[in-house]
């Protein structure tokens, strides 16, 4: 009896460590698509700023 007691909390630690790592995840893959897509956004002003500077008479 103790056993299955000591054992269900150690599966509620689990969860609640699986359910940390997978918040870390998420916020690491937050923080890699905001980078690439800030690289993305300078890359497309850069462009445009080559252009209109193609295009200056």
């Amino acid at each position: 009896m103790e056993n299955q007691g000591r054992d269900a909390m150690e599966d509620a630690e689990n969860k609640k460590r699986l359910g940390e790592l997978r918040l870390l995840s998420l916020q690491q893959l937050k923080a890699a698509l905001q980078k690439e897509l800030s690289a993305c956004l300078h890359l497309v002003l850069y462009l445009r700023a080559s252009f209109l500077m193609l295009e200056w008479p």
